[in-house]
């Protein structure tokens, strides 16, 4: 985001005097849950490090869950054997 930022600002007339206010802890990507692929990963999956054969990457980034009961509850993956 602050890469961002910079381009933003060194680049595009007008935004030379931008200001970054706020900027969130965790980058997530919204509306995740609508991508729909063979296989849908389930809460378990992520948070036991599933393996699978056609995997392009491992992520070590937190999950948050939304539901009626609770709200937003957020789980981190803590395994650290998969740290590079």
């Amino acid at each position: 985001m602050l890469r961002m930022f910079e381009f933003l600002t060194s680049t595009i007339p007008g935004c030379e005097r931008a200001v970054l206010k706020r900027m969130a802890l965790f980058a997530v990507a919204r509306e995740a849950y609508r991508t729909f692929g063979e296989y849908v990963m389930s809460e378990t999956d992520f948070l036991q490090a599933s393996d699978f054969p056609d995997r392009v990457c491992t992520a070590l980034h937190h999950t948050d869950l939304h539901n009626g009961q609770v709200g937003c509850e957020v789980k981190f993956l803590g395994n650290e054997e998969l740290l590079p």
